[in-house]
């Protein structure tokens, strides 16, 4: 019964994530026609999309928040990283001066307890949110984090620097097939996946600077620059 109950919820729930952020992105393409770049707003995302919590409830937030709320709920459904609920949920926390219980940012946000707590989960994970405890009080609760140098180390290695380098297994293991095969193409395909390699490795040592803190390398552009200056060359 859980099992036959449970699939169906659990693609529904997907499929009105991808919806709400493809909302958003549909709102976002068309402000940027209408008012360019400079008035796309994160309030403006905000009401567009239905999404607004000044506007829904204007005595319960105020203008600030409500337009930081919804900035990066927006900011988030579009990240690949984030869900737009975590977005709000750091934003919340954010610009508060003290700890929040699940009951109190759910209220806040008119979302179910348990969904707050399955999505915050994932900020505690990112190192977005920490928890905490106040005396007196046996639950929970719940502040955003301030070190945002960690917070990036941690999205850079996790998240980015993972996709850089199954581009680079993928080009290597495809180089690798190349070489077997003595046809016509395979000059050509090496030296695509040579070239396709060789920026990714530097983009990967960058990351890999970034996350520990260290200056990059300029030799690790080496084999990258050039390829650059020859287009430049090329085209002037």
């Amino acid at each position: 019964m859980i099992a036959t109950y449970g699939v169906p919820e659990t693609r529904s729930k997907r499929a009105r994530g991808e919806a709400s952020r493809q909302r958003i992105l549909d709102a976002a393409a068309q402000i940027v026609g209408e008012r360019g770049y400079e008035g796309t707003t994160t309030g403006s995302l905000g009401v567009s999309t239905g999404r607004s919590e000044f506007t829904k409830h204007p005595e319960r937030m105020d203008r600030a928040t409500a337009i930081f709320v919804d900035g990066l709920g927006a900011a988030a459904a579009t990240s690949g990283v984030l869900t737009q609920l975590q977005g709000r949920i750091f934003a919340l926390l954010y610009l508060r001066d003290g700890p929040l219980a699940l009951e109190e940012i759910a209220a806040e946000l008119e979302q179910s307890k348990s969904n707050v707590s399955v999505n915050i989960r994932g900020l505690v994970d990112w190192h977005l949110v920490r928890r905490t405890r106040v005396p007196g009080s046996r639950k929970d609760h719940y502040e955003a984090a301030t070190d945002f140098w960690r917070v990036m180390q941690e999205i850079m290695e996790r998240r980015f620097r993972w996709n850089v380098r199954q581009v680079l297994a993928a080009a290597g293991e495809a180089a690798r097939a190349a070489n077997e095969k003595t046809d016509g193409r395979r000059p050509f395909v090496t030296a695509r996946l040579g070239a396709l390699s060789a920026f990714f490795t530097a983009i990967d040592a960058g990351v890999g600077a970034f996350t520990q803190g260290k200056p990059l390398d300029p030799g690790s552009l080496k084999n990258v620059l050039p390829l650059a200056s020859a287009r430049e060359r090329q085209r002037g």
